[in-house]
């Protein structure tokens, strides 16, 4: 295709309020092949401007899509050309920019167009980032780049969510889950916690948004997984439960990476709320989890030894996830196992600290402080999953006779 047939086919998507293929005419990311047969096209933009081939009634759109089409012609330069990818990244930039006035004055059918340059951009940054191990300033800007790219990103999201247009069909809202998810993923890529949970505020007291359960699934799953992740940093485990089991729901049976990724978080999350365990059968559908396996397994055994050091070897990467805290909150769980057992032994309502001692000591294979078996104790009865006091100075805790240990519903 040439430079002339690109901006003839591109003027009568725009006309037709053809999304599709206005999108895919500029993408430079999902179609390499074509990318290639566009290499030359920058060498046509001072004796064929774009501003003046377009041929539009609207002027200040026209100069819009303009813009938008030298952008796009530079980014490709920039790839193919000058091997550049801090201009690539400029010029993306100046994409989104672009689209974002034309879509002040254009009804949904360019958010299609508006996605596509705001995701591609996105993964672009992103790229570059890793590439560089972490903060970097664009040669052109004063602005940290993921400072830039969170700024730049928010325009769609704030013109998707002030949208006043007066039909559904019509309305540029409707998007607003796919923005706003693209907006979440970079605050978590650049460790903003806090810009991420107020986000999630903004929008749960945004009026006039659409339906979630009427999203695209990609904007549904996408929209429950990271609020769940801002549910989680903001302690909120029932809130985490709700999100990531609405996620696996509506996730695409051939998205296992995508179900890996949620299970990550819901695993010790169903546990913790609804005292469900994984089976065979989810170790068996996700291979790539069998690194956790371990972990539950010496939940469900009673086995402290086991439990701390898998979760030592796993503790950089629960890290990385800003999950350590929630898979510790299993550990008392197993100390809870523990003393059912020694009760079951010993067959006594007044449990010497003395016997747990031996039953940790046993367990964990290390030694246990009297005093820290009944700090260990004391949060077991004070998480109401024992029932009795502790005498501290007979060493004894008196259980109740009636449902010492409350029954934990423990479903695969």
């Amino acid at each position: 295709m040439s430079y002339l047939e690109f901006l003839g086919l591109l003027r009568t998507a725009i006309f037709s309020h053809n999304g599709p293929l206005v999108a895919s005419s500029i993408s430079y990311l999902l179609q390499p092949e074509v990318l290639q047969k566009k290499a030359d096209y920058h060498t046509f933009l001072a004796s064929m401007p774009p501003v003046s081939m377009l041929q539009m009634p609207d002027t200040d759109l026209q100069a819009s899509w303009a813009d938008l089409v030298k952008a796009y012609v530079l980014v490709i330069k920039a790839f193919l050309v000058d091997s550049d990818l801090e201009a690539a990244i400029e010029q993306a930039i100046n994409m989104v920019l672009s689209l974002v006035r034309i879509a002040q004055k254009e009804d949904g059918w360019i958010c299609l167009p508006l996605m596509t340059a705001t995701s591609e951009l996105r993964q672009l940054g992103c790229m570059y980032w890793n590439m560089k191990n972490g903060e970097i300033t664009l040669k052109n800007d004063t602005v940290p780049l993921d400072e830039r790219l969170v700024d730049v990103l928010q325009k769609p999201f704030k013109t998707c969510l002030t949208d006043k247009s007066d039909t559904l069909a019509r309305s540029k809202k409707q998007y607003v889950y796919f923005f706003a998810n693209e907006v979440l993923r970079c605050y978590f890529k650049f460790a903003k916690y806090e810009a991420a949970s107020n986000l999630s505020k903004v929008l749960s007291k945004a009026p006039n948004l659409p339906a979630l359960d009427r999203s695209p699934k990609s904007h549904l799953v996408n929209f429950h997984y990271y609020n769940g992740l801002v549910c989680c940093m903001n302690d909120d485990l029932v809130a985490v439960n709700k999100h990531m089991t609405a996620a696996l729901t509506h996730c695409p049976k051939e998205s296992i990476k995508q179900q890996q990724l949620i299970l990550v978080v819901l695993l010790p999350i169903k546990f913790l709320i609804e005292k469900r365990l994984p089976g065979a059968e989810l170790w068996a559908r996700y291979p790539q989890l069998q690194v956790f396996y371990n972990l539950f397994h010496s939940l469900k055994a009673g086995d402290l030894a086991g439990f701390d050091e898998e979760l030592a070897m796993l503790q950089g990467l629960l890290l990385r996830k800003k999950l350590y805290s929630i898979y510790l909150r299993l550990r008392p769980f197993i100390e809870l196992r523990l003393a059912r057992k020694v009760f079951a032994v010993t067959q006594s309502h007044q449990l010497k600290l003395e016997d747990l001692q031996r039953g940790f000591e046993l367990s964990a294979g290390r030694p246990y402080a009297l005093d820290e078996v009944e700090s260990r104790l004391a949060n077991l009865i004070a998480q109401g999953l024992v029932k009795g006091y502790i005498s501290h100075g007979n060493k004894v805790a008196v259980l109740s006779k009636k449902d010492p240990f409350p029954k934990l519903v423990t479903r695969t």
